[in-house]
């Protein structure tokens, strides 16, 4: 069945991974076997066929209506003309361009998604494995601002400041932003902060406290994502995160050490689960491990497979995820600790290269 997609491929992954072209504007895709065609801006003609010399390009002023909707009536005249009556699109498809095609009895078949990209091929392993070696460096650059900090009053100070998040996530985006790779939403949490995983965290770092360091670039000339976590504490941490800390770490390794194509998701998330409960901390919705073990990474920061108790999927050679326990707790804060990886036949290659180290 023909697949339609319609939207601007720097914000549709679906539609950037069809044709691989940056396009800003609205565009009609439709691939028709191993036909691709797409309709761009007229201006936009000769940059999409040098680009990708692959794909038949026409320019929208070919379909031009000047009483009606051009992308709409795009899409009907495109779908008349290659004799089709059925489409599939995904769930992003819009509403109003669907309900002008079923009028024209256009029928649909909607999924979830238009391509399976759960397995990487080695050259976007290999562009991750890029991106990678510039998160880290970044990393060891924020890890090395806390462990260089003084504390006065609990404090961090830094360059005669008081070091703020806000400042070391800045530090984190002007290492990258040199090699074109975009760190938009670093998290720097600090403390009771850091009890919310997705907390992007603000204000003043504190000694004795964790600080989570969740760092997931996106390269802007590839389009592909990396993610990793660290946690640290400048100083001496409390017992109780040192517990947290050290039970999270034995969870991740456990569950890296036991990873490998052909197994389910969900037996990996039981088999962290189990270490973290060994160490006396239950797996609950509001305080301990209270998210999914991991996810997939590429072209988009979640992708298939979600890493939980409840999928269902299989993790296959070539897949890239993340392997991410963590615990949280209103009164203390959180402890997370993110490799990704590369599933293979035997286990797994870890794409994370920077030591766990808690105290700096």
């Amino acid at each position: 069945m023909a697949k339609l997609i319609v939207g601007n491929s720097l914000k549709n992954m679906e539609l950037y991974y069809a044709i691989h072209v940056k396009i800003p504007d609205t565009i009609i895709y439709l691939e028709k076997g191993k036909k691709k065609i797409v309709v761009v801006g007229d201006f936009e003609v000769a940059r999409v066929k040098k680009e990708n010399p692959k794909l038949l390009v026409f320019p929208l002023s070919k379909y031009n209506d000047k009483k009606r909707c051009l992308i709409t009536c795009c899409c009907e005249q495109l779908l008349l003309e290659e004799n089709i009556r059925k489409i599939t699109v995904n769930k992003a498809f819009p509403v109003k361009i669907a309900d002008a095609l079923r009028k024209k009895k256009i029928k649909f078949h909607i999924v979830e998604s238009l391509y399976d990209r759960t397995i990487k091929n080695a050259a976007e392993i290999k562009e991750i494995k890029r991106i990678a070696k510039y998160a880290h460096k970044a990393m060891h650059h924020a890890i090395n601002i806390i462990k260089k900090s003084n504390v006065k009053n609990n404090t961090l100070w830094w360059k005669k400041k008081k070091l703020t998040s806000e400042m070391l996530k800045a530090e984190i985006a002007k290492q990258l932003l040199d090699y074109n790779i975009w760190s938009r939403e670093t998290i720097v949490s600090c403390g009771k902060q850091s009890a919310l995983p997705h907390n992007l965290g603000k204000g003043p770092l504190k000694a004795h406290q964790p600080i989570i360091i969740d760092i997931f670039p996106k390269s802007y000339d590839s389009m592909y994502f990396y993610d990793f976590t660290r946690t640290v504490c400048k100083g001496k941490a409390p017992e109780k995160l040192k517990k947290m800390y050290y039970a999270v770490l034995e969870a991740q390794k456990t569950a890296l050490s036991s990873v490998k194509a052909g197994m389910k998701v969900s037996s990996l998330m039981n088999i962290a689960q189990r270490v973290l409960e060994k160490h006396g901390f239950r797996t609950t919705k509001e305080e301990g491990f209270i998210h999914s073990l991991g996810h997939g990474v590429g072209l988009q920061i979640h992708e298939s497979p979600r890493v939980s108790i409840k999928s269902g999927e299989i993790l296959k050679t070539g897949t890239i995820i993340t392997i991410e326990p963590g615990l949280y707790y209103k009164n203390i804060g959180g402890v997370r600790i993110e490799d990704t990886i590369v599933i293979t036949n035997t286990g797994c290659e870890n794409l994370t290269k920077i030591m766990k180290i808690l105290e700096v």
